[in-house]
């Protein structure tokens, strides 16, 4: 289709790795996904998803245990396990297996997942995907971390950076509650979030600062804008202003420049006359009348109007 992006799936090649062509291959009548790593289908590449699995076909294969062993693993989601006539539950490509469907497909590769490594091969695809919630996906990471007896085992097997790790167990243990539902519901960042949390800040204290920080953005925590400390914003990026607008700040701070200059000079001179003219070089540099200046400014030089 014309315009369309490229797919990020467009890379694969048709024919597959030696060590997939090894794959067993199994009917999709004896497969059912399973119920505690759901997967998303409207995800923006869901589409392009099964068109490459009708082009090239499976070429990655899907991590699959018996019902039995899942069923003792997982015996909250036995009944619906039990209901299909599947003989194996896919706990690694459920999405895969979804597009293998959708694509027309009546078998797929699969190699079984050792008992040992079911919980790890689960948690981990739940944490790669995009969808899941950054609470979910916290409490996902402190069960790989615990699994895997470390943060750098837990990092290494995910991909991730061991801070990366760090961050997403401190979403869950150090930053407020009120806070963690703000970063669920997509209102805060998880970066913002955590800098709240930083230097021993109690929960109330977090919540203060992030009232603060709401305060100073105008009611938003739009992302041109992040924490640089306990409640100062900064910005990410310069702003950018129209060329007129630019022309007028520069003639705007030179107008001020020159005014304070000008009023020191005054003062010390004890000069009532020079202060009146570095008032109205002020108005004039700045485009408008004297009267129409801040009354602060006209204190400021002891003007009389």
């Amino acid at each position: 289709m014309a315009g369309r992006r490229p797919s990020r799936f467009a890379g694969q090649s048709p024919a597959r790795p030696e060590s997939i062509q090894r794959a067993a291959e199994m009917p999709l009548d004896l497969l059912v996904g399973s119920p505690a790593n759901r997967r998303d289908e409207t995800q923006d590449d869901a589409d392009e998803l099964v068109d490459a699995i009708r082009a090239q076909g499976v070429l990655q294969p899907l991590g699959i245990v018996t019902v039995e062993v899942f069923c003792e693993t997982w015996p909250e989601h036995a009944a619906e396990v039990q209901a299909s006539e599947a003989r194996h539950v896919v706990v690694n490509g459920n999405r895969r297996l979804w597009a293998a469907r959708e694509a027309g497909l009546t078998t797929v590769p699969v190699h079984q997942v050792r008992t040992a490594d079911l919980r790890v091969a689960v948690l981990s695809e739940n944490v790669n995907r995009r969808a899941m919630s950054p609470l979910a996906e916290a409490d996902a990471v402190a069960e790989l971390v615990e699994l895997h007896g470390g943060q750098v085992p837990a990092a290494k097997s995910l991909g991730r950076s061991q801070a990366w790790i760090s961050g997403r167990l401190k979403l869950r243990t150090k930053v407020a509650p009120e806070l963690q539902q703000k970063v669920d519901a997509g209102d805060l960042a998880v970066d913002d979030a955590l800098r709240l949390a930083s230097k021993g800040r109690s929960h109330a204290e977090q919540v203060e600062a992030y009232q603060a920080l709401i305060s100073d953005r105008g009611g938003s925590t739009n992302d041109d804008v992040v924490v640089s400390g306990p409640d100062k914003p900064k910005r990410t990026r310069p702003v950018r202003l129209h060329p007129g607008l630019s022309k007028a700040a520069k003639t705007a701070e030179k107008a001020g420049r020159e005014f304070v200059l000008a009023l020191n000079d005054a003062r010390r001179d004890g000069n009532e006359d020079a202060l009146r003219d570095a008032v109205e070089g002020l108005a004039a540099g700045l485009g408008c009348a004297v009267d129409e200046l801040p009354p602060s400014v006209l204190r400021a030089a002891g003007y009389d109007r």
